[in-house]
């Protein structure tokens, strides 16, 4: 699958778009008051890619503290620049 970030296959660019409409439905629903619910599945992947990212970035011990309890995720924290 040819994208604007490169050349994907098209498994992974399915599962890159159903990460942002996960994301930005429940952001824009939040923004205008309106309560929503992702399916359990859509929201399992966009974990799993987000968890994807932090080990990438060498984010993956902060996450999984701050998932658990053990320390809070810095202000403004996020694994997307």
């Amino acid at each position: 699958m040819n994208t604007p970030a490169g050349t994907r296959p098209l498994v992974r660019y399915l599962q890159s778009r159903i990460t942002e409409l996960t994301i930005h439905t429940l952001d824009l629903s939040d923004a205008i008051g309106i309560t929503s619910e992702a399916p359990d599945e859509c929201l399992r992947l966009t974990l799993y890619r987000l968890a994807d990212i932090a080990v990438r970035t060498s984010m993956a011990k902060d996450v999984a503290f701050g998932l658990t309890g053990r320390r809070a995720l810095g202000e403004g924290f996020t694994l997307v620049p």
